[in-house]
């Protein structure tokens, strides 16, 4: 189990080299805990850090790759009702439902992106918690940190379920991109995140 004070860890390492509707909601979540508020990300905004900045360039680029026109589109849920069709989301609607039911109003779709988002962005900040703490110099201290992070890999099993909700909502085809189209078709720059994050260190 790796502690969550690692600062290796981000959402930015694709080690498959493949990009998936789940790695993009996962590099959502990561930086909107860095950048809260829409307000803040653009890429003026960012030009002073650059590990933030090239976070936001690669989510631009994901959201591109998944017809999603941009971070409010997306936080608002309003790539749903662009690329609606009820044939398109059905078998996401029945996730949803467990199978009992199917909707014919895309803002149906929308509010449950919504509700699912909300919950899962409070639910990051739980999961996040001692991220930052890189320097424990207390043996008491640092055990009570592994002991926190033990239930949070618990829950980051468990919440694995809501996750795959939001995927199929995000993508209901399933699909993924190769960093090598992503770079070409859709202007993702191929930097390490973790190189900057550990200059900036």
């Amino acid at each position: 189990m790796q502690n969550l004070n690692d600062p290796t860890i981000t959402a930015f390492k694709f080690e498959s080299r493949i990009i998936t509707a789940y790695n993009l909601l996962h590099c959502y979540l990561e930086f909107d805990g860095l950048v809260p508020g829409i307000e803040n990300c653009t890429e003026e905004h960012l030009s002073g850090n650059p590990p933030r900045l090239y976070r936001f360039k690669q989510l631009e680029a994901m959201f591109r790759a998944f017809e999603i026109d941009d971070l409010y589109s997306f936080e608002s849920g309003q790539f749903i009702e662009r690329n609606n069709s009820l044939f398109r989301y059905a078998q996401t609607i029945a996730m949803i439902s467990d199978g009992r039911l199917s909707s014919d109003r895309n803002n149906d779709l929308q509010q449950c992106f919504f509700t699912l988002m909300s919950y899962r962005k409070e639910m990051e900040n739980v999961l996040s918690f001692g991220c930052g703490a890189y320097h424990i110099d207390s043996k008491l201290q640092r055990n009570t940190y592994e002991k926190i992070w033990q239930f949070i890999w618990i829950i980051k099993e468990q919440i694995v379920v809501i996750d795959k909700l939001i995927a199929a909502i995000i993508s209901p085809e399933g699909k993924s991109f190769s960093i090598e189209d992503l770079v070409r078709d859709y202007g993702f720059p191929d930097v390490d995140i973790t190189e900057l994050d550990m200059d900036c260190l």
